[in-house]
This record gives C-alpha cells, sequence and structure tokens, in this order.
C-alpha cells in the first residue's frame, strides 16, 4: 500500500506540535520570592497535561536582632491554575499593612494565558489591567555602553577551603494538606573567615514537592543573615476553576505596552 507524501508530512508535524505546546507551559512558571524557595506554577515536562488546582499560599518570616528582638512579617496570595496552563496569582499586603488600612482587597493580580499568549497585570483598587503578549518589550530609553575599566584587575577566585558547600538529602514521602510530597533537605555552609565571618554560617533549605499537582507545597529557608522563612499551600482545592478568573472584568480598562520598533 502506497502512502502519499502530503500524508507523511501530516503525521512528522504533530510532534513538533506536541513540544511548541509544552514550551507554552513551561513559560508560565511562577517563583514565589521573599526569601523562600517555593516554586508555584506549572512547571510541567513536555507532554503532560495541566493539572489544575486552587490554593492560598502563606509566607511568614522571622528575624531576630541582636537583643533578642523578633520581627516577624506574613504575607498571603491567592493561587489558580486551570487545566489549560493558565496562572492567576492573587497578591496581598503583609498583614501589618493590611490591619492599619482595614483593607482585605488584593494589592495586585497577575494572570498568566499561554492559549491566548498573554499576561495581565490587574489593579482591583483602580480597576485598570496591563496587557502584555509574550515576547513583547517595554520601551525603555537607551542606556549608554558601560565604559571599559582601566588597569583593573579580575578579582582573584577565593581558595577552595573558603568556597562555600552543599549537601543533600532524601526526607522520604508524607502527606501536606491532603497531597502526597517528596522531601528534600540542602544544607550550605559558608567556612569561616570567607565573608568576614569569625564562625561558619549554615544556611538550610527544605522543599515539600507533590508530584500529582507539580508544585512545591511547602518550603522552609533558614538562614541566620536573614532569619526563617516558611511557605506554604493551604486550603488546596483540586477542581477546575472559574475560567472568567483568567481574564480581566469588564469594567477594567485595559492598556498595552509600546511595542519597540
Amino acid at each position: 500500500m502506497k502512502i502519499s507524501r502530503n500524508v507523511i508530512l501530516a503525521f512528522s508535524a504533530v510532534p513538533l506540535v506536541f513540544s511548541l505546546t509544552a514550551r507554552t507551559q513551561n513559560s508560565t512558571v511562577v517563583t514565589v520570592g521573599g526569601g523562600a524557595v517555593a516554586v508555584l506554577g506549572p512547571g510541567l515536562p513536555q507532554g503532560q497535561v495541566n493539572v489544575p488546582y486552587s490554593a492560598d499560599q502563606e509566607s511568614e518570616t522571622t528575624r531576630t536582632l541582636a537583643d533578642g528582638t523578633h520581627i516577624v512579617s506574613k504575607t498571603r496570595s491567592r493561587m489558580y491554575r486551570d487545566s489549560q496552563g493558565r496562572m492567576r496569582r492573587e497578591m496581598f499586603a503583609p498583614d501589618y499593612l493590611q490591619a492599619r488600612e482595614g483593607s482585605q482587597e488584593p494589592n495586585t493580580i497577575n494572570i498568566t494565558d499561554p492559549v491566548e499568549g498573554v499576561q495581565y497585570s490587574l489593579n482591583p483598587r483602580n480597576h485598570t489591567a496591563m496587557r502584555n503578549p509574550f515576547g513583547v518589550r517595554r520601551t525603555d530609553p537607551p542606556q549608554p555602553p558601560p565604559k571599559p575599566p582601566v588597569n583593573v584587575r579580575p578579582p582573584s577566585p577565593p581558595p577552595r577551603e573558603l568556597m562555600p558547600h552543599s549537601q543533600s538529602e532524601d526526607l522520604g514521602t508524607q502527606m501536606i494538606e491532603g497531597v502526597w510530597a517528596k522531601g528534600t533537605r540542602t544544607t550550605t555552609t559558608i567556612p569561616a573567615n570567607s565573608e568576614g565571618n569569625d564562625r561558619p554560617i549554615v544556611m538550610v533549605n527544605e522543599n515539600w514537592f507533590s508530584e500529582d499537582l507539580r508544585v512545591v507545597v511547602l518550603s522552609k529557608h533558614s538562614d541566620p543573615r536573614n532569619g526563617d522563612t516558611t511557605d506554604r499551600l493551604i486550603n488546596i482545592d483540586r477542581s477546575e476553576p472559574d475560567p472568567a478568573l483568567f481574564r480581566p472584568p469588564a469594567d477594567y480598562t485595559i492598556t498595552e505596552p509600546q511595542r519597540v520598533q
């Protein structure tokens, strides 16, 4: 039986389509900062379907001053992801600011839509939204090229015994907020005298990753210079979010950045 050349070309194009789709999904990874190491977003390998979920993300950082005073900062956000890889993140002000202002609304809402290839940044207070298609850069004034250094020798690398070194360990699997998560702990030590420190500085990162949701559901970061930070997902709901969450409301004014000529 003979197979036409058009049929062969049609089937040969199929893997390319799936590859491009997977790359688009991977571009929607969302990283949560604030000194923490949690990563919230699809981050899916090629060929895997996005898993819908919604959850609250709580972050708490505690710093201890030399006189024993504790400074505690708590922030929260609301996360959504649908089966098409669309993401929505609602970010709220720190708890002490919310108590002072008496507002429970999010400060900023970010939407990433790989289906339409756009990102939105929403301001709930003035009902405006910035629409930014993937790959479109803002127009910034040209910057003068940096001046080459004059007779400046590059710093020599530190001795090997002063270089930071890390060690990882497997923490096994446990149930966290109704989902199974695999834990890892990485301990990084900065040797004494490498940064003017008279004793070693030990930092510990602990992550609990859910294979089902493809997100980190719990992370802990301890650094004696910056304090201890814990990020966790709570109120995890694995149902499909409302599609209306992934587009600006009708009463929002939408603008777009100017394209680079």
